[in-house]
């Protein structure tokens, strides 16, 4: 169960780092 939510946490966190890169990526090519 821990382990589970370990995995789902971690997919969570990639998610939001991924959009953030994403974001970041956009205002630096943009500006």
């Amino acid at each position: 169960m821990i382990q589970d939510n370990q995995i789902y946490i971690a997919l969570f966190l990639a998610l939001i780092n991924a959009f953030f890169a994403l974001r970041l990526g956009n205002v630096l090519y943009n500006s």
